[in-house]
């Protein structure tokens, strides 16, 4: 009996033994608790006996075990969790740390960047728990209770997340933020174009956008994209009421920009006139533009919107204790992309088109043809048109010249009178918005297509982009093309220097339909001295038709197509045809050149000098075609003919040919600017920032002589005829007097009449 019992207990303590001491191979990664006592059950056939607490209270863990016992795996487990175990039997009971078995304690300290700037509303909080506090003004933060074995984390935008072991912290800990690499220097921060402070530091009105808000509006320019991004900024014409806007209305010297500077309000208006003087470094109406921290004197349309980084708007007088008077019309300040020290190759492609409907002309009350024609043969029938009828220099609606004729029939012709009445009706179903919308106006198209590449490597770090814009304006014979090309780089040659070279060049071309002898020819037609609705631009099967169009000096139409019996040219006026017969054209280019030489000569004190050089040139042309109504209602304005031998052929004083006028408009500007920054923190309470330097700055534009127009040009070969400029013709064959041929504004002078 007793060896059997012996038997017994030796074999019991063997079968113990052996499950004890099996080994355990385990690698799982971020697993609950529960998941790893699954494991260690399928590999030790152990029981884990736990409550309900460990759910709540537990960590995700990370075990890498091989070939380990079941107490060494175990003690690695629960050396980083609130609990603690013990085996009996077969069973592992799961119990919670006891305040004696766990440490805990207070820790206190303070976040910094890299310059020991407080980091204001940092986070800082204990891993795994639900503790958490932010940074006070000066970058302080205190947690209690904190267990030994925990982590705490601290994170702020724009920076690099640390985590530190509580067991590591001694007292006091100051912890130094490091900029991400994967955010821009200026993510948090705002220019004002001499220095760069965080936005919570700024004083003054300002309104910053980065570079997410910025791209959240799609547009062609900086302007489009900057509309509703902003606040108490006005956008659009403000001299104005709104009103029906019909084309041609940019068909003027030089217009092309899509978006001026004269449509932005960002702080009133300091002129009492809305003009802004043609001269370069003068206030005037305009907002001042600065980009990368240097005044910009070109078009601010020529700029790629996606090499835009951040935009500041300055608002208030603090903007004019930084750039003076120019900073009356409030500051925009356009900081560009940066390449990054230490960062890999980064390509971006970037493609928009946006369509826009045409204008709906039907949206507005107007008065309909019905109407209209009421209120003429009220007016016919007063005698408001009487002069005008048998005027020559005077236009007539073709409603009132029915009507003359009616009255001018005997009162016995039924017929002819019935047949007039039939015509005069028929003009009450037309409305002029349905042409105008069909042949003037169409869906406009902008497309834009970009492309940059970033990267860098501990010395060197680059930027190079390049765009392209194709956009057709909602006007017909209108568009607007630009390219942009732009390289920037920054070097690292030795400890404490800093080089950087920034070139971008740009080409914009804009055409519109257009006039020389006067502007917006189209418009004045059907919106001018010709307002009837019921105008009409083409017949029932397509064919252009003819308008009582506005002429210099023989505005009725009726003469014009009786004067000269046949001898002079064609005097009629067909607005659909005349539209691409004559256009102007903005060719605009630029250049920027922008270098920089930094040196840091203590941690606090920095020394730069900068140096740009921008030239800016603008070629306007202004064309109208020999076919072109207003030249061949010039020509045959200064045209003589026999009134007696109707088969002598007119004389022509004013050859044959086309107009013309090109201007070249050159802007240069130079910058030179020498600057010492000095940026201390001094403990917890004092910052002392300081700026010294000098700026030496020239802008200089210059220009060919302003002439509105050259007269019978030949294009091939190119070459004019001659023009008899200043001296007096006969006008209208003599009939309205005499006049100077001129090449000023408008070519003649429309008091030249007996």
């Amino acid at each position: 009996m007793k060896i059997t019992t012996f038997l017994l207990l030796i074999g019991c303590m063997h079968a113990s033994a052996s499950t004890y001491g099996q080994k355990i191979s385990l690698s799982e990664r971020n697993v609950s608790l529960e998941q790893v006592f699954s494991l260690l059950k399928k590999q030790t056939g152990y029981d884990f006996l736990y409550g309900a607490s460990l759910r709540a209270d537990s960590r995700k863990v990370n075990i890498e075990a091989k070939n380990l016992e079941l107490a060494a795996v175990l003690e690695s487990l629960f050396s980083e969790q609130p609990f603690s175990y013990a085996i009996s039997d077969k069973t592992v009971v799961i119990k919670s740390k006891t305040v004696n078995e766990i440490q805990q304690r207070n820790i206190q300290g303070k976040v910094l960047d890299e310059n020991r700037k407080p980091l204001q509303s940092a986070s800082v909080s204990v891993e795994g728990t639900t503790q958490s506090i932010q940074t006070d003004l000066f970058g302080m933060f205190s947690l209690t209770n904190v267990p030994i074995d925990a982590r705490i984390r601290i994170s702020y935008m724009g920076y690099d997340t640390r985590t530190i072991k509580v067991a590591n912290i001694k007292d006091f800990i100051e912890v130094i933020m490091r900029m991400s690499e994967n955010t821009l220097e200026e993510a948090n921060v705002l220019s004002t174009g001499y220095y760069r402070l965080p936005k919570e530091r700024a004083t003054g009105s300002f309104d910053y956008v980065d570079n997410e808000l910025f791209n959240r509006n799609i547009g062609p320019d900086v302007i489009t994209r900057l509309k509703g991004m902003t606040t108490s900024t006005i956008f659009g014409m403000v001299d104005q009421v709104p009103r029906l806007i019909l084309p041609s209305i940019n068909a003027q010297a030089g217009s092309r920009k899509i978006n001026s500077l004269g449509q932005l309000q960002i702080r009133g208006i300091s002129t009492l006139g809305m003009g802004t003087p043609f001269d370069a470094g003068t206030p005037g109406r305009f907002p001042l533009v600065i980009l990368d921290n240097f005044p910009y004197e070109g078009d601010i349309n020529q700029l790629n919107p996606n090499d835009v980084e951040s935009v500041t708007l300055l608002k208030d007088a603090a903007a004019a204790s930084v750039w003076g008077s120019r900073a009356s019309n409030g500051v925009i300040v356009i900081m560009t992309k940066q390449g990054k020290l230490n960062q890999p190759l980064r390509i971006a492609i970037n493609n928009s088109v946006t369509i826009k409907k045409r204008q709906d002309l039907f949206y507005g009350p107007f008065m309909n043809s019905s109407d209209y024609i009421d209120i003429e043969k009220y007016n016919f029938e007063k005698g408001t048109y009487d002069r005008s009828i048998n005027s020559i220099y005077s236009a007539i609606s073709p409603v009132v010249e029915l009507l003359a004729m009616q009255r001018a029939l005997p009162l016995n012709d039924i017929a002819g009178r019935a047949a007039i009445d039939e015509q005069v009706d028929s003009y009450r179903n037309y409305d002029r918005r349905k042409d105008i919308s069909k042949y003037l106006y169409r869906n406009a198209v902008l497309q834009q297509y970009s492309a940059n590449m970033s990267g860098g490597g501990r010395q060197f770090s680059y930027f190079f982009s390049g765009g392209y814009d194709h956009n057709t304006d909602s006007e017909v014979n209108a568009y607007y093309r630009r390219k942009n090309l732009r390289s920037s780089m920054n070097f690292k040659p030795v400890k404490n220097l800093d080089l950087s070279a920034d070139i971008r060049y740009t080409n914009s071309l804009y055409h519109s339909s257009g006039n020389l002898l006067h502007d917006q020819r189209v418009r004045t037609a059907i919106d001018g001295r010709a307002p009837y609705p019921y105008l009409r631009l083409v017949d029932n099967v397509g064919n252009s038709l003819e308008t009582n169009g506005y002429a210099y000096n023989a505005a009725n139409s009726k003469y014009r197509q009786t004067a000269g019996n046949g001898r002079l040219l064609d005097w009629r006026y067909f607005p659909l045809n005349d539209i691409n017969t004559n256009y102007n054209e903005s060719n605009a280019q630029d250049i920027l050149m922008n270098f920089g030489l930094t040196y840091t000569l203590l941690q606090s004190v920095k020394a730069s000098i900068n140096y740009q050089y921008g030239r800016y040139t603008d070629e306007e042309t202004r064309f109208a075609s020999r076919n072109s109504f207003a030249l061949r209602d010039y020509i045959n304005s200064f045209a003589t003919y026999s009134t007696t031998d109707l088969t002598a052929p007119a004389s022509f004083p004013i050859s044959v040919g086309d107009g013309i006028q090109r201007r070249v408009v050159p802007r240069k500007s130079n910058t030179l600017r020498g600057q010492l920054n000095f940026d201390q923190t001094l403990g917890r309470l004092h910052e002392v920032n300081a700026l010294a330097g000098f700026e030496r700055s020239e802008a200089q534009i210059t220009g060919s002589p302003y002439v509105d127009m050259l007269l019978s040009y030949n294009s091939d070969p190119m070459s004019f005829s001659p023009v008899p400029y200043g001296i007096e013709l006969p006008v209208l064959n003599g009939v309205a007097g005499n006049c100077h041929s001129s090449s000023t504004h408008n070519f003649t002078n429309h008091l030249c009449r007996s």
